[in-house]
């Protein structure tokens, strides 16, 4: 039997080996150059990530874009940047330890 992704991983039954929580997103790339970065919500679970996208879903600004979602997983209590930042390859963006990829299909009702 495999196991879910929020599922723990230490043997224990039915609790969480780390505490997570689901930062969404709705991040695109205007014509210029800059990033429109909207923070929707930070979840305890991807289910309730899920149905806060689904409920802006056909919002303005956001319906235009519908690809632009994203969801990601991040341990609570983990410092996610331990180094600096700058010119070079530190500039390039740090990708959070997982990623749960939602399919922009599963959103519309």
């Amino acid at each position: 039997m495999s196991k879910s992704r929020d599922q723990a991983t230490d043997g224990t039954k039915g609790k969480q080996s780390h505490p997570y929580v689901y930062l969404t997103m709705h991040v695109f790339r205007y014509e210029d150059g800059h990033d429109n970065i909207r923070i929707i919500g930070i979840f305890s679970s991807e289910r309730k990530a899920r149905e806060a996208i689904r409920r802006v879903w056909n919002k303005p600004g956001f319906r235009d874009r519908k690809r632009a979602f994203n969801v990601s997983r991040y341990v609570l209590d983990l410092q996610h940047w331990t180094e600096g930042y700058g010119g070079g390859p530190l500039a390039r963006r740090r990708r959070p330890r997982s990623r749960v990829r939602l399919s922009p299909g599963s959103y519309h009702r």
